[in-house]
Protein backbone atom coordinates (compact mmCIF):
# COMPACT_ATOMS: atom_id res chain seq x y z
CA UNK A 1 0.00 0.00 0.00
CA UNK A 2 1.04 3.52 -0.87
CA UNK A 3 -0.25 6.58 0.78
CA UNK A 4 0.58 9.56 -0.80
CA UNK A 5 -0.70 12.62 1.21
CA UNK A 6 -3.65 13.09 3.97
CA UNK A 7 -6.31 12.86 2.14
CA UNK A 8 -5.18 9.32 0.76
CA UNK A 9 -3.92 8.15 4.34
CA UNK A 10 -7.99 9.14 5.76
CA UNK A 11 -8.86 6.98 2.63
CA UNK A 12 -7.13 3.82 4.05
CA UNK A 13 -7.81 4.33 7.63
CA UNK A 14 -11.90 4.70 6.34
CA UNK A 15 -10.64 0.89 5.30
CA UNK A 16 -9.30 -0.27 8.65
CA UNK A 17 -11.54 -1.95 11.40
CA UNK A 18 -13.71 0.25 13.31
CA UNK A 19 -11.16 0.07 16.55
CA UNK A 20 -8.45 2.04 14.29
CA UNK A 21 -10.69 4.26 13.24
CA UNK A 22 -11.88 5.23 16.73
CA UNK A 23 -7.81 5.83 17.57
CA UNK A 24 -7.74 7.74 14.41
CA UNK A 25 -11.04 10.19 15.60
CA UNK A 26 -9.69 10.45 19.30
CA UNK A 27 -6.33 11.40 17.57
CA UNK A 28 -8.06 13.92 15.57
CA UNK A 29 -10.20 15.22 18.50
CA UNK A 30 -7.26 15.79 20.76
CA UNK A 31 -4.89 17.78 17.88
CA UNK A 32 -7.72 19.63 17.00
CA UNK A 33 -8.91 20.94 20.87
CA UNK A 34 -4.54 21.02 20.92
CA UNK A 35 -4.55 23.36 18.18
CA UNK A 36 -7.38 25.52 19.16
CA UNK A 37 -5.88 25.83 23.10
CA UNK A 38 -2.33 26.81 21.81
CA UNK A 39 -3.94 29.37 19.67
CA UNK A 40 -5.48 30.78 22.71
CA UNK A 41 -2.55 30.76 24.76
CA UNK A 42 -0.48 32.99 22.43
CA UNK A 43 -3.14 35.24 21.71
CA UNK A 44 -2.47 38.54 23.93
CA UNK A 45 -5.62 39.09 26.71
CA UNK A 46 -6.47 42.75 25.80
CA UNK A 47 -10.53 42.33 25.49
CA UNK A 48 -10.88 38.68 25.16
CA UNK A 49 -12.48 39.00 21.61
CA UNK A 50 -9.56 37.12 20.05
CA UNK A 51 -9.08 34.31 22.73
CA UNK A 52 -13.00 34.01 23.01
CA UNK A 53 -13.60 33.84 19.21
CA UNK A 54 -11.10 30.90 18.40
CA UNK A 55 -13.43 27.68 18.38
CA UNK A 56 -12.72 24.22 17.38
CA UNK A 57 -15.30 21.09 16.47
CA UNK A 58 -14.95 17.68 15.23
CA UNK A 59 -17.57 16.16 12.93
CA UNK A 60 -17.74 12.35 12.75
CA UNK A 61 -19.92 10.37 10.56
CA UNK A 62 -19.36 6.90 8.70
CA UNK A 63 -16.79 8.11 6.47
CA UNK A 64 -14.33 9.22 9.49
CA UNK A 65 -14.14 12.21 11.43
CA UNK A 66 -13.08 16.28 10.72
CA UNK A 67 -11.61 18.88 12.74
CA UNK A 68 -11.85 22.31 12.35
CA UNK A 69 -10.26 25.24 14.17
CA UNK A 70 -12.15 28.67 13.24
CA UNK A 71 -11.90 32.63 14.82
CA UNK A 72 -14.55 34.90 14.62
CA UNK A 73 -12.92 37.71 16.07
CA UNK A 74 -13.69 40.28 13.32
CA UNK A 75 -9.60 41.74 14.08
CA UNK A 76 -8.16 37.91 13.86
CA UNK A 77 -7.19 38.26 10.20
CA UNK A 78 -5.77 41.55 11.09
CA UNK A 79 -3.87 40.40 14.40
CA UNK A 80 -2.37 37.65 11.97
CA UNK A 81 -1.28 39.40 8.89
CA UNK A 82 -0.47 42.65 10.10
CA UNK A 83 -1.43 46.14 8.47
CA UNK A 84 0.42 48.42 6.34
CA UNK A 85 1.34 51.95 7.65
CA UNK A 86 -1.83 53.73 8.01
CA UNK A 87 -2.66 57.30 8.79
CA UNK A 88 -5.66 58.74 11.00
CA UNK A 89 -8.65 61.09 9.21
CA UNK A 90 -6.22 64.44 10.57
CA UNK A 91 -3.42 62.73 8.76
CA UNK A 92 -1.33 61.15 11.80
CA UNK A 93 0.96 58.32 11.08
CA UNK A 94 0.34 55.35 13.24
CA UNK A 95 2.65 52.99 11.25
CA UNK A 96 2.04 49.59 10.21
CA UNK A 97 1.67 46.96 12.88
CA UNK A 98 3.38 43.28 12.20
CA UNK A 99 1.57 40.38 11.81
CA UNK A 100 1.52 38.05 14.70
CA UNK A 101 1.54 35.00 12.67
CA UNK A 102 -0.10 32.31 15.11
CA UNK A 103 -3.14 30.65 13.64
CA UNK A 104 -1.43 29.22 10.57
CA UNK A 105 2.10 27.90 12.33
CA UNK A 106 0.22 26.51 15.09
CA UNK A 107 -2.35 24.55 12.72
CA UNK A 108 0.60 23.80 10.70
CA UNK A 109 2.45 22.38 13.33
CA UNK A 110 -1.02 20.11 14.51
CA UNK A 111 -1.59 18.49 11.47
CA UNK A 112 1.86 17.52 11.03
CA UNK A 113 1.68 15.94 15.05
CA UNK A 114 -1.43 14.56 13.83
CA UNK A 115 -0.51 13.16 10.24
CA UNK A 116 2.86 11.32 12.69
CA UNK A 117 0.20 9.41 15.36
CA UNK A 118 -2.11 8.91 11.98
CA UNK A 119 0.63 6.97 10.61
CA UNK A 120 1.51 5.57 13.93
CA UNK A 121 -1.68 3.36 14.47
CA UNK A 122 -1.17 2.53 10.71
CA UNK A 123 2.20 1.17 11.85
CA UNK A 124 0.56 -0.58 14.96
CA UNK A 125 -1.71 -2.23 12.29
CA UNK A 126 1.39 -3.72 11.08
CA UNK A 127 1.08 -0.99 7.64
CA UNK A 128 3.93 0.26 6.53
CA UNK A 129 3.83 4.17 6.24
CA UNK A 130 6.41 5.98 3.34
CA UNK A 131 6.66 9.75 3.17
CA UNK A 132 6.69 10.02 -0.76
CA UNK A 133 7.19 13.86 -1.10
CA UNK A 134 9.74 14.27 2.03
CA UNK A 135 12.74 12.55 2.66
CA UNK A 136 12.65 8.58 4.21
CA UNK A 137 9.36 7.46 6.22
CA UNK A 138 6.98 9.31 8.53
Amino acid sequence: MQILGLRELMEELRKLPAALAAEAEAQIEAHTKAAADTIRDKYRDVTGNLKGGVKYSVRKNRDGAMGRVVSSAPHAFIYETGTASRQTALGYNRGPMPGKKIFIPTMQAERAALEEDLADILRAAGLQVIKVHGVGPL
